[in-house]
């Protein structure tokens, strides 16, 4: 009887325990689901840059402006030093997922009021995010995402050949040219956009993601369903997500046919990973088409640049990537049947010169820009290697992998 009492109690103890977490994440929710413009009718047009894949808007927050990631697939967030600094106060804390499926506790607040490009909205929620366990993406931002919550409510529209991205209240004051095609888009409870295509002829929900720097990405138990050919392994670092890097092996595979509404791409690169939480359509997409999200009515507009016709590329890479770890630069990751791997270099190696080059870098972020950008540039590079106190030189030619 005692131990039928001690159960019951136990149970009743879980049930309260679980409903008061359930309470408090939809708090979070409704919070971090606030905000709205100012204006009542408004055109603006807000300039970005694009980095590593990503879209980079000025956002101002108090006196300060910071550089925003555009991000469709992500809650708003700033970081604990801008809260502090304009006194915004912690509503409460809850635990947070982020792309790659890692976790950690943050905390809710609402911004009084922020810009871009002279458009105010006010009483924005924001989760408080300061990215210390992702270097790449506080390289990127030092402000944060600019996210879905806003995103949501208004129309935007992202043209890659201006570098503008238009924010305005009607859809009817944009442009859109007599080749658009319109996507249907559901959105969860988060307020995330999602879109269906279809992959090798069946139907696939991906969540349309502008802070995913990519083209596609996929489970790893969704891609085994559609990868038939050659799959690159790259051994090291895996997806980084705003609370981390997970050390797993991310792969690279082709699918033979995407389809989305009547656009059709064959033989499309895509990544994929075990820790992958949702299929993904990133960034990469607006170097292609003119993008227009008017959420408010679940609709994606896509229309085709004329100057930059979507032609699948495959996969061409050096196999390797680096970090800045105490004060040396270190592969980090290497890509198999690569020519890096086919070089002998490894997880761990210490590259001390580029070309001949010293390497002088003095930060994670300079290491990660200047490195990532002679890579993405070169068609041939030479790398100096040390590996247990002995150096030596290999010089790698990019090749296509996929």
């Amino acid at each position: 009887m005692m131990n039928l009492l001690k159960m019951l109690v136990g149970m009743l103890l879980l049930q309260g325990l679980l409903s008061c977490s359930l309470m408090k994440g939809y708090r979070a929710l409704s919070i971090v689901r606030s905000g709205k413009a100012t204006q009542k009718s408004f055109y603006a047009e807000i300039p970005f840059q694009e980095r590593m894949g990503n879209i980079l808007i000025p956002v101002t927050i108090g006196q300060q402006t910071y550089s925003y990631i555009f991000d469709s697939g992500a809650h708003f967030s700033l970081t604990d030093s801008i809260r502090k600094l304009n006194q915004f106060k912690q509503k409460l804390t809850v635990q947070l997922g982020s792309a790659n499926q890692s976790k950690s506790t943050v905390a809710v607040t609402q911004i009084d009021k922020l810009e871009a490009a002279g458009l105010a909205f006010k009483k924005v929620g924001a989760f408080v995010l300061d990215f210390n366990q992702a270097p790449r993406i506080r390289c990127l931002t030092n402000g944060g995402l600019f996210g879905s919550s806003v995103i949501r409510k208004y129309v935007w529209q992202v043209d890659y050949n201006r570098k503008k991205i238009i924010a305005t209240d009607q859809l009817s004051k944009l442009h859109l040219a007599d080749n658009t095609i319109r996507i249907p888009v559901s959105l969860d409870k988060r307020g995330y956009p999602f879109i269906h295509l279809q992959v090798n002829g069946q139907p696939v929900r991906f969540l349309f993601d502008l802070g995913f720097g990519g083209l596609l990405s996929l489970p790893e138990v969704t891609a085994q369903q559609y990868v038939r050919g050659p799959i690159i392994e790259r051994a090291g670092i895996g997806s980084e997500g705003a609370h981390g890097s997970l050390q797993e092996t991310m792969k690279f595979a082709l699918l033979d046919s995407v389809r989305l509404n009547q656009l059709v791409w064959y033989n499309v690169a895509i990544s994929y990973a075990k820790s992958n939480n949702y299929p993904l359509v990133g960034a990469e997409l607006a170097k292609y088409y003119l993008i227009t999200m008017d959420f408010r009515n679940k609709a994606l507009y896509l229309s085709p640049l004329a100057n930059h016709p979507f032609k699948p590329e495959g996969f061409t890479h050096f196999g390797l990537s680096l970090s800045y770890q105490a004060g040396k630069v270190i592969v980090e990751a290497v890509y198999g049947s690569s020519p890096a791997q086919q070089a002998g270099i490894q997880v761990g190696d210490e590259i001390t010169a580029i070309d001949g080059q010293k390497i002088s870098y003095s930060t994670y972020c300079e290491c990660f820009f200047t490195s990532n950008d002679q890579l993405a540039t070169a068609k041939r590079i030479e790398l100096t290697i040390r590996n247990q106190g002995t150096e030596r030189t290999v010089e790698l030619v990019k090749r296509r992998l996929l």
